[in-house]
This record gives C-alpha cells, sequence and structure tokens, in this order.
C-alpha cells in the first residue's frame, strides 16, 4: 500500500511540473485572410466571392483606422475631434443600394416566384422577369418610371456585372452598377460608378496589397469594363486621372496603409504602419 501511494505521489509531481513547463501559447497572426465562402460557378458564387474579399479589404482599414484614430482619443480624450490628423472619413465601399434584389438570381427564378419574392421591394408596381441566356433581368414597372435590374456571370473569367438603370419622363438613367473580376495572380479588380479597388493575396491568401479610389467628379462607365474581360489590369488602372479628381484614395503597401481624402475639401494624408498596431491583428 505503502508503495502504491509513493507511486501515486511521484506521478502526481510529475504532472505538476509538466504542467509547469507547459508554455502559454503565442498571439497568432490573423492578418485578415481571404476566405472564399461559395466557390460555386455561378452567379452567386460570383457575388458571394466578391463580398469576401471586399470584406478582407474593409476589415484591413476598420482595423487600422480605428486603431490609429484610438491613440488620437486617448492622447486628447476631450477635444480629439478637433485634431487635424484625426481620420472622421467612414471606409464603406461598393455599398450598392438594390444589389440584395439577385438574392434570388438562380435557375430556380422564374417569372410567377419573381412575383411573389419582389412584391414588397416594387412597391406597388408590376414586377416582369425575364432570362435571356445567362443574364437575369427584373423590372419594376410603374406610370411614372421603369426601374430595371440586371445582372450577368461569366463563367470562363468568373466576373459578373450588376446594372440598375431607370427610365422616366426625364429619360433613361443609370443608376448604379457593380462589376467584379478575378486577375491572375490571387488578385481581384472591382468597380462601381464611384469606386475602383484593385487588391491581391499572397500565396497563403493573406492580404497583401490593395488600392482602392472614390471618384470625386464625373464616374466610372460599364462602357469600357471588366465583364468576360482578359485584358491585363494593373493597379494604376484604379487611380487613372490627376489625384484631385477623387475623393478618397486609399492604399495598403508593404505593410503601409496611406489614406488620402479630400471629402471634407481639404486634401489631407495619413500613414499608418501595420507594425504599430500589431495587437489589433492578434488573437488566441
Amino acid at each position: 500500500m505503502k508503495k502504491l501511494s509513493a507511486l501515486f505521489f511521484a506521478i502526481m509531481i510529475l504532472v505538476a511540473f509538466a504542467g509547469c513547463g507547459k508554455k502559454t501559447p503565442e498571439p497568432a497572426r490573423t492578418k485578415n485572410t481571404l476566405v472564399l465562402t461559395d466557390e460555386s460557378k455561378t452567379l452567386l458564387g460570383a457575388r458571394a466571392r466578391f463580398n469576401d474579399v471586399i470584406s478582407v479589404v474593409k476589415e484591413e482599414v476598420r482595423i487600422l483606422e480605428d486603431s490609429y484614430n484610438e491613440n488620437i482619443r486617448l492622447a486628447e480624450p476631450d477635444n480629439y475631434f478637433l485634431n487635424e490628423n484625426y481620420i472622421l472619413s467612414s471606409f464603406d465601399p461598393f455599398n450598392i443600394a438594390d444589389l440584395s434584389l439577385t438574392d434570388y438570381f438562380d435557375d430556380s427564378l422564374d417569372e410567377a416566384s419573381a412575383a411573389l419574392y419582389y412584391e414588397i421591394p416594387a412597391a406597388g408596381r408590376n414586377v416582369v422577369f425575364e432570362r435571356d441566356g445567362s443574364e437575369f433581368i427584373l423590372k419594376f414597372s410603374g406610370e411614372d418610371n421603369t426601374d430595371t435590374y440586371t445582372a450577368d456571370y461569366d463563367k470562363k473569367s468568373d466576373s459578373f456585372i450588376f446594372t440598375h438603370s431607370r427610365i422616366s419622363d426625364a429619360g433613361e438613367e443609370l443608376i448604379d452598377f457593380l462589376e467584379f473580376l478575378p486577375l491572375a495572380g490571387n488578385s481581384y479588380a472591382v468597380q462601381s460608378m464611384m469606386n475602383r479597388c484593385y487588391v491581391s493575396f499572397d500565396s497563403d491568401n493573406r492580404l497583401d496589397y490593395f488600392r482602392f479610389s472614390s471618384i470625386g467628379e464625373g464616374g466610372n462607365s460599364p462602357e469600357n469594363g471588366l465583364f468576360g474581360s482578359a485584358a491585363i489590369i494593373t493597379p494604376n488602372w484604379v487611380t487613372k486621372g490627376t489625384q484631385d479628381t477623387y475623393d478618397s484614395i486609399v492604399e495598403l503597401e508593404n505593410g503601409v496603409l496611406t489614406h488620402t481624402d479630400s471629402s471634407s475639401g481639404t486634401l489631407r494624408e495619413y500613414h499608418i504602419r501595420e507594425a504599430d498596431y500589431e495587437s489589433a491583428f492578434q488573437m488566441y
């Protein structure tokens, strides 16, 4: 019995020492990583990939700019908003009104189901749904105007285009559009009427580089757009004109986020190093 007790005591000591020697796990770097939630070669799959890509860019900017602003708030808790280096603008790219109408754009959608699904957003107007090959066409038609929403997917390039146009007494007007195109080298190009973005990821799908622009005058057009394109697109495509034609240019390169903003009328440029906010990208 004494031998068993001694053996048990020895085992408990060994377990205790083993526990003491166990190291606390180091924080894992969680720099924003692209995770594709839907890899199906369909319109809705491409839409999901667009959301996945842009969500990574938005989260990168949010983490860095929130951390940057937090330091200013801590230093000047009573008047931080008066500091000219405080970032007031919000980064919410490609927030396309009515894009959610395409949530039902798949092979199961027909005229009858469309009339049911879109009764509320049509707001009393007639619902017309058509399918022309790979293109989905949804119309809300009333006495004063007709809104047309189209979406098309190109399987070869894995690109899609969404457009919203309106016909009224004033004529036909393009309200907005969205194009998404995967590129070679784990890169992507996205554009809407007012925004453009080029983004690339490394071999581990971690965010490596992006350039984003918000145009201040004029607008982008789908006439010479990305849909079904095989053209070589570079970051320079994002900022095709001079800097003063843009409200905002945001770029991540070599671990530095550069935010150039003139939406308030005064041109301001912020430089935020990822390395200065390393803990914001870490978790256990």
